[in-house]
Formats: C-alpha cells, sequence, structure tokens
C-alpha cells in the first residue's frame, strides 16, 4: 500500500508521516511539502491513502483530493485541520472520505482504520 501525506507546514509534516510511518510500517509513506509535486507523485504512483491538510499554499487540501481522484478514483483520502465547522461533518462532493479537525494523531488513526479499513 502506499500512502500520501502532504502539508505545507513541515514540521507538522514530519510529526504526520513519522506518525503514519509507525502506523503502518510495512507500506510506502511519501510525504511532500508541495502540494502540486505530490500530486504529480500521484500522478506517477499507485496511491491507496492521502491524508492531506486542509489548508496549503498553492493547492488546498479538496482540491488535492480531486486531483489524485482523478488519476486513483479510489483513494481514500483524509483531510486534516479542517475548519471547526467543517471537521467531523459530512464531505461535500467527493472532497474527502474523512474531514478530521486538528492535526492526525495514533487516536484518529484507530478510528479512522476500524470503521474505514476492513
Amino acid at each position: 500500500m502506499t500512502i500520501l501525506v502532504v502539508d505545507c507546514e513541515k514540521q507538522r509534516l514530519a510529526q504526520t508521516a513519522k506518525l503514519v510511518r509507525e502506523f503502518f510500517p510495512n507500506d510506502v509513506v511519501q510525504a511532500d511539502h508541495d502540494p502540486l509535486m505530490a500530486g504529480k507523485y500521484a500522478f506517477n504512483n499507485p496511491v491507496d491513502i492521502v491524508f492531506a491538510a486542509w489548508s496549503m499554499k498553492r493547492m488546498n487540501g479538496p482540491q488535492m483530493a480531486a486531483f489524485v481522484r482523478r488519476e486513483h478514483p479510489e483513494v481514500r483520502v483524509f483531510l486534516t485541520d479542517c475548519p471547526k465547522e467543517r471537521a467531523g461533518g459530512k464531505p461535500r462532493n467527493g472532497e474527502a472520505d474523512m474531514l478530521l479537525g486538528g492535526s492526525l494523531t495514533e487516536e484518529m488513526l484507530h478510528t479512522i482504520f476500524s470503521q474505514q479499513v476492513g
């Protein structure tokens, strides 16, 4: 499985990528601070899961999800640091599988994958 982690804030990206690598030790985790470069990676490589920040430079999380889903329609997308009024709510127009408030945590990963992956 290949997991793409995208966040313009480099410290948060490093923390999220580390957490995802620890949670999925046998999978490929590709981390990028530039959503356009991450999109290019997704265009040229198989991607199964995307964790992307809601707000990023050059391309926001929902735009990133739409871009990746054009190439990989079955990809699971989880947007982090969503606005309070959207976090935990129902994603619109396939923008994501889940909208998460705040940074990704180990508890969130357990919750997501006990519900989403079976």
